[in-house]
């Protein structure tokens, strides 16, 4: 989902591609995507920034 957005797809087409190949419905894809703050440092390895 991320190269996808990153090579500037909009979000329909990503969901419309993600959704046949997973056969996931476009519904969950979209939840899982507003909730990537949960999961995208662990898929990307990164910690967080702290305020200094």
């Amino acid at each position: 989902m991320y190269q996808l957005y990153i090579a500037k797809l909009n979000m329909s087409d990503i969901l419309e591609k993600l959704s046949g190949k997973y056969r996931v419905s476009k519904r969950a894809l979209y939840v899982d995507w507003q909730k990537r703050t949960e999961w995208v440092y662990d898929v990307f390895d990164l910690e967080p920034a702290h305020s200094t």
